[in-house]
C-alpha cells in the first residue's frame, strides 16, 4: 500500500469517532467491565435503525440466592474538533414534587426483587446517596434545563487594509448532543424490555440495573443563569443531566452522565463503586423481604402458591384417606398470622367445610405432615416459627 494512502486512511480514521470508541472500550476493560460494541436496535417511534456505541456490564453471581446481579452501562461516544457542548443550568429545586431526583432503571425475572424494588426502592437509592463516592452520580445542586451546540465562526469587518477577522461562537445544530441523549435512553428502554425474555428458564434469575454515560471528546461548557438572569459560564469536564422523557409510551425520568474523555478513567471509578454497592444492597432487599413476611399479605401472596405445591398433596392424601374429600375435590390453603401469639394458622378450606375437631387434631400431630410443612415454610418463607392447622371456617 502506498505511504500517502496509508497516511490518508490514518487521518480519516483519526477524525472519525472510532478512536474514541476504542479508547473508551480499553478503559472499560481495564476496570473489569465486559463490553459489547456497535449494538443495533429499531427506534420504537421512527422505525429506523439506531446504533448504541458501547454496552458495558459487570456480573455478580450469588450462588446462595441463585441470582445474577448485572450492572449495565449504556454508553454513547461523540467527538468534535470544532464544536463546544454548552449546558444551561439554574439552581435545582430539590423540593419539586414533580421531579424524581433518583430515577432507578432495572429489570428482573425475580418476583421478590421486583416487588421490593417497586415498593421499597429507597433502600437502594438511600444507600447510593449515603455513599461517599456514588452520591456524586445523583448530585444536583443545579439542574440542566437546556443544551446547545456552539460552533466557532469567523466574521470579517471593515474593508481594505482595515479589514479584520473576528472569531465568535454561535449556536449551531443540536443533533449530535441531542442524539447522544435520545439514542441512549431508547437503548436503555430496549434493553429493559428484552433482557428478561432471553433468560426465561435459566437456572439463575437475573437482576439488571442500567445507567447512561455520554462520553465526549471535545470542549464542554456550563452556563448558569441566576434568578436575576445573569449568566456565568465556565468550562467543565462532567455534568449530570436529568429530565423526563416518554419512551415506548412510558413517562419516566432519566439521568445522563456527560463525561469528558480525559476524566473517564477517574469518573468510571464511581460506577465501579456502584456495582460493588449493588452486590451488597440488592441481596439486602431479599433479606428484608423475608423479615416478618407474614405481616405483609402482598409478600405472602408472591410465594403462597409455591408453598401450596409443597404440602397440598400431603394434606389432600390425608383427607382422601379419611373419606373427607374425593380426589377430584378442590382444596385450598389459607393463612392467618396471630401476631400476639407469634403463631401461623394454616387454614384448610374444603368444598364441604366438613373438617372435624378430631381430624384437625390428627393433622396437627401427623409427623410426616408437620415435617413437610416445616421444611416448606423454611424453604419458601424462611419462617422457622410456630404453625398450626385449622379448619378454615371464618367463625
Amino acid at each position: 500500500m502506498e505511504e500517502t494512502l496509508k497516511q490518508d486512511i490514518q487521518k480519516a480514521i483519526e477524525h472519525s469517532g472510532f478512536p474514541l470508541e476504542n479508547y473508551v472500550d480499553v478503559i472499560l476493560r481495564k476496570h473489569g467491565w465486559q463490553t459489547i460494541t456497535n449494538r443495533h436496535y429499531i427506534d420504537d417511534v421512527k422505525g429506523v435503525e439506531r446504533e448504541l456505541d458501547i454496552l458495558a456490564y459487570k456480573v455478580y453471581k450469588d450462588d446462595n440466592e441463585r441470582i445474577e446481579y448485572i450492572t449495565s452501562l449504556i454508553i454513547s461516544c461523540k467527538k468534535s474538533e470544532v464544536n463546544k457542548w454548552c449546558f444551561l443550568t439554574r439552581d435545582a429545586n430539590l423540593n419539586d414534587a414533580n421531579t424524581d431526583w433518583t430515577p432507578f432503571h432495572y429489570c428482573t425475572n425475580d418476583k421478590v426483587l421486583d416487588y421490593m424494588t417497586k415498593n421499597h426502592r429507597a433502600i437502594i437509592t438511600d444507600r447510593y446517596l449515603n455513599h461517599r463516592a456514588i452520591k456524586h452520580l445523583y448530585k444536583f445542586n443545579e439542574r440542566v434545563f437546556a443544551y446547545q451546540v456552539l460552533s466557532e465562526c469567523v466574521v470579517s469587518k471593515g474593508k481594505g487594509k482595515d479589514k479584520k477577522e473576528e472569531k465568535h461562537w454561535e449556536i449551531t445544530k443540536n443533533e449530535p448532543l441531542h442524539d447522544s441523549i435520545i439514542t441512549s435512553i431508547k437503548a436503555l428502554d430496549m434493553e429493559k424490555r428484552s433482557r428478561i425474555e432471553q433468560h426465561i428458564g435459566r437456572p439463575y434469575n437475573r437482576y439488571y440495573t442500567f445507567h447512561i454515560l455520554s462520553i465526549y471528546d471535545g470542549d464542554m461548557v456550563k452556563s448558569h443563569l441566576d434568578d436575576k438572569g445573569d449568566i456565568e459560564s465556565e468550562e467543565i469536564t462532567h455534568i449530570n443531566y436529568l429530565n423526563r422523557h416518554i419512551v415506548n409510551k412510558v413517562d419516566d425520568f432519566y439521568i445522563v452522565n456527560f463525561i469528558h474523555k480525559d476524566i473517564l478513567n477517574y469518573r468510571l471509578q464511581l460506577f465501579d463503586y456502584l456495582h460493588d454497592e449493588n452486590t451488597r444492597t440488592l441481596p439486602l432487599l431479599i433479606k428484608t423481604f423475608y423479615e416478618n413476611i407474614f405481616y405483609d399479605d402482598k409478600k405472602v401472596q408472591i410465594k403462597w402458591g409455591i408453598f401450596e405445591d409443597y404440602i397440598l398433596w400431603k394434606v389432600k392424601s390425608i383427607l382422601i384417606n379419611d373419606n373427607v374429600i374425593t380426589p377430584s375435590d378442590d382444596v385450598r390453603l389459607l393463612y392467618y398470622y396471630n401476631k400476639k401469639e407469634a403463631l401461623l394458622e394454616i387454614k384448610i378450606d374444603t368444598p364441604y367445610n366438613t373438617l372435624t375437631r378430631e381430624l384437625i387434631n390428627h393433622m396437627n400431630i401427623n409427623k410426616d405432615l408437620k415435617d413437610i410443612t416445616n421444611k416448606a415454610l423454611i424453604k419458601v418463607f424462611r419462617y422457622e416459627g410456630r404453625f398450626v392447622f385449622t379448619d378454615g371456617l371464618p367463625f
